[in-house]
């Protein structure tokens, strides 16, 4: 269950700020100290893409691009955590789209605000009480709020939505969603899907066996890298699909194990769909 999700820019500036379902009736976490928080952490970490974290009884996921930081507030179960990493991706990628000059602006702007606080800064304003307005979306993004926000964090099982076309497939074994992260770093599940139970070669579906996962893991390196290379160059669509068979792993009736890869764009890079 997705609870919320928070847009910040990276000096701390909180851009968006939605909660659903009951935790919008009851919150967990306190929205300023969450805030702060979480600034703090990509601050002290060096800002990574990707990251998830669980405060209390509250899970966390980051992603940060540039000057942007989208956070997906979630039940910590592995299955919400995939589900709530593939919808913050997909916001910050379609809030960058959208509102990446604008949010630069503000964050430039309290940016300067930070920097005159700090130099005005005496020890009488420090013991003064001070005001700390409410955490709320800013007017300019409450459309993108109503409009997009709120209807992915209220989407049944996204991940599992987006493959239910190829788990359909009589013959499909499992499908998944993964992250190409480059650098040669090994490929990580963005959502693993569901594995069907009662066919011999289902047992081989997943990134648990090495010799599958390798080959998997090389093809979606080499379709990923073309994607992005084709996307910032404008050069035509690429070949985007590979098709792999394992002969080695075969059930009684000699029908070996294959593996669609298709490569997609995901946020501002790619990752690839993979079908066993």
């Amino acid at each position: 269950m997705l609870h919320g999700c928070i847009i910040l820019s990276a000096s701390g500036k909180t851009l968006l700020y939605s909660v659903v379902g009951a935790y919008a009736l009851q919150p967990r976490l306190r929205p300023e100290s969450l805030t702060s928080l979480l600034t703090t952490i990509q601050d002290f970490t060096g800002g990574p893409d990707s990251a998830f974290v669980q405060i209390e009884s509250v899970g966390v996921s980051l992603q940060q691009q540039g000057s942007l930081i989208v956070a997906v507030l979630c039940e910590p179960s592995e299955e919400t955590q995939s589900c709530a990493r593939l919808t913050a991706l997909q916001l910050l990628h379609t809030f960058s789209a959208q509102f990446s000059s604008r949010a630069k602006e503000i964050d430039e702007e309290h940016r300067r605000h930070i920097s005159s606080a700090a130099s005005s800064y005496t020890f009488q304003s420090a013991t003064q009480d001070q005001h700390t307005a409410a955490i709320r979306t800013l007017d300019v993004f409450l459309s993108f709020e109503r409009q997009v926000v709120q209807p992915l964090l209220l989407r049944p099982r996204l991940g599992t939505s987006c493959l239910a076309p190829l788990d359909a497939c009589s013959t499909a074994l499992r499908s998944m969603l993964i992250d190409e992260a480059g650098d040669g770093k090994a490929c990580s599940v963005i959502y693993p899907g569901l594995a069907k139970s009662g066919h011999p070669l289902g047992i081989f579906a997943g990134a648990h066996t090495p010799s599958v996962w390798s080959a998997v893991s090389t093809a979606a390196a080499t379709l990923c890298q073309r994607l992005v290379r084709a996307s910032y160059s404008g050069e035509g669509v690429p070949e985007q699909s590979a098709v792999m068979a394992f002969p080695s792993l075969a059930d009684a009736a000699s029908n070996c194990l294959h593996v669609l890869v298709h490569a997609v764009h995901i946020g501002s890079g790619a990752g690839c769909v993979v079908l066993f």
